[in-house]
């Protein structure tokens, strides 16, 4: 029951109020007359005339109901469903990138977006139906299905530059779902990017680009290691880009902590990136990245933080009929602990560990921790089977984890073994359907496979050996919750893996905020601000892990021009469409009322003759 039902309850009791009223007549009085005769005519005449005179006798009456019971209606808020004429349906895609910042001609690119935005609603037929979409890393609806311009200006005049990059695909669908081209829609997106030729997600999008291209660089990747070897300090990893398109010499400074930083010149080509690798720097918990430019424009893309992980105790167990050579390089790593076991021992007591490599030989059961399985059998239980026949395959695939920084070709062994490439692995060496070395998370475990001859002659002391092994440990270390390689795109959900002994993650973000998961298969990392992400693995309430994810927005600078890119539509004219609509009555119910509380007006003034 609400206010609305009440007032429709005391509408009606009044309709029954004027009823009783109009029953209740005064008493009548008792008069001498001569005769009756006139009386009796004049009764007579009025039942010979029916209905229709009674009806005329009170329609007064009946006209103060009907605009009563109108009335009551219309608080009932009766709905109806039919068709509606509206305008087209338009939405505007508003790029938030941190480059939308750039000053230029007076003006940043965003101020330049609202312009062209503002120009194009003049250009619209008023009744256009327009939704305006923030492509933040959450897309964010502003005005939807709006044809007030002020509503809509106001909306625009409050989109801005956010600090991280927006999620411009996703705000595209949702884009898509008000306004869909394919019936009758526009969507227009304002950016700086330059996109090429479009991914198939911007079909029937058209593209209105501000911005110029402008002398920019960029610290695009920032990594951290520890060193090979015991005292060897960090090993920092950074990618410069330059987006301009003249070459520049920048300095580069890496700083870590608040130790005295290392300066390096690099010259960079035009829309070329650069590799610098620095050797030797001090242990410590945070390095800072930062590239200077006399001619850069835009600040936000000049800097990169990358976290050393806390130094965990990985045990690893070597099995085989010949371990040592493996055992004796693991044995350079700082923080893994290894211990070497024969076949038969440990089937019958085998050690808790946290990696296992099994060289020519699978368990009968795989333990709870990553695994590596070099030059093993059939493994029907993984669908791993071995290729018929050895060959040289040494095909290497584009930014593999696991063979970063090795060139395939100074592998080449005369005894390699091939495996069919299972369903959960990808190829490292290999192709898409048979390969030498692969890895890939089944059972929600890091597994290796690798078929290269690690026993043969003048292996462990080639010098790609212990590089290798620095990559499988680093991909299948089971204490990283995000395995190497993996990508961070700001508002992307990334599959958290957990320690095979862990049975609860929680996430802690930048914001102190904290999410957990007691499902490693749903345990999930949204990435949204820049900052430090906390991850910490528990097993029963034992804290076994935890690791830092550094996230640093990769933010281009753009070199998209002014004049839109011409797409797949026409300007919007005066096209109109139907659609099923829920139609209040109550305003026409209570038009109604006015129209016959009018009318009961007329003819209580002019046919009763009451003045």
């Amino acid at each position: 029951m609400n206010w609305g039902s009440l007032a429709s309850l005391g509408w009606a009791a009044l309709a029954g109020l004027i009823l009783a009223f109009y029953l209740l007549r005064p008493r009548r009085q008792r008069i001498v007359v001569a005769s009756l005769l006139v009386w009796r005519r004049t009764i007579s005449q009025r039942e010979a005339d029916g209905w229709l005179a009674w009806l005329r006798r009170r329609v007064v009456l009946l006209l103060q109901l009907l605009a009563i019971v109108l009335v009551a209606l219309a608080l009932a808020r009766p709905e109806q469903l039919g068709t509606v004429e509206h305008g087209s349906p338009v939405a505007l895609v508003m790029d938030t990138s941190p480059s939308m910042a750039i000053e230029a001609d007076g003006g940043s690119r965003m101020d330049k977006a609202r312009t062209e935005a503002r120009r194009l609603l003049r250009s619209l037929d008023s009744s256009a139906r327009i939704t305006v979409i923030a492509a933040g890393p959450i897309p964010r609806v502003l005005v939807a299905n709006e044809t007030d311009r002020v509503a809509i200006d106001r909306s625009l005049e409050g989109v801005g530059p956010e600090s991280s990059v927006g999620h411009v695909e996703l705000a595209i669908d949702v884009a898509r779902s008000i306004a869909d081209p394919d019936r009758g829609g526009q969507i227009y997106l304002f950016t700086d990017s330059a996109l090429g030729e479009p991914p198939p997600v911007y079909a029937g999008v058209r593209l209105m680009g501000v911005g110029s291209s402008v002398s920019n660089v960029a610290v695009e990747a920032l990594e951290v290691r520890r060193g090979l070897n015991v005292g060897a300090g960090v090993q920092a990893l950074v990618i410069v880009r330059n987006d301009g398109s003249q070459p520049v010499d920048v300095s580069l400074r890496i700083s870590p902590g608040s130790k005295a930083p290392v300066v390096r010149s690099v010259r960079i080509g035009p829309g070329a990136s650069n590799i610098v690798v620095v050797e030797g720097l001090p242990v410590v918990d945070r390095y800072t990245a930062s590239v200077i430019s006399p001619n850069d424009v835009f600040g936000a893309d000049d800097d990169a933080v990358a976290t050393l992980d806390d130094e965990m105790l990985m045990r690893v167990m070597v099995v085989g009929e010949d371990p040592d050579p493996i055992v004796r390089v693991l044995k350079l790593f700082p923080g893994v602990s290894v211990v070497a076991s024969g076949i038969d021992a440990f089937r019958k007591d085998p050690e808790v560990a946290d990696l296992y490599v099994f060289e020519g030989f699978v368990p009968a059961e795989f333990p709870a921790a990553s695994v590596v399985l070099v030059r093993p059998p059939d493994v029907p239980a993984l669908s791993l089977e071995r290729k018929g026949g050895r060959g040289l395959l040494a095909i290497p695939r584009p930014k593999s984890p696991i063979m970063r920084a090795i060139d395939a070709r100074d592998i080449q062994l005369p005894n390699n073994l091939t495996y069919t490439v299972p369903g959960w692995a990808s190829a490292d060496i290999g192709d898409a359907g048979h390969a030498v070395v692969g890895h890939g998370i089944v059972h929600g475990r890091r597994t290796v496979f690798v078929g290269l001859d690690l026993a043969g002659p003048g292996v462990s002391e080639a010098f790609w050996y212990p590089m290798f092994w620095a990559n499988v440990l680093r991909w299948a270390d089971p204490f990283r919750p995000l395995p190497s390689g993996t990508k961070l795109v700001s508002a992307d959900p990334v599959q958290l893996v957990r320690h095979p002994r862990a049975d609860r993650l929680v996430v802690v973000s930048p914001d102190g905020s904290q999410t957990e998961f007691t499902d490693g298969r749903n345990a999930t990392l949204y990435v949204t601000a820049p900052g430090p992400y906390s991850v910490q693995q528990f097993s029963q309430e034992s804290l076994i892990g935890e690791a830092t994810i550094e996230f640093s927005p990769k933010v281009r600078s753009g070199t998209a021009k002014l004049s839109p890119v011409p797409r797949l539509m026409d300007p919007i004219g005066t096209r109109k469409t139907v659609a099923q609509e829920i139609i209040d009555l109550a305003p026409w119910l209570v038009g109604a009322a006015f129209l016959v509380l009018v009318g009961e007006w007329w003819l209580f003034n002019r046919v009763r003759g009451v003045r």
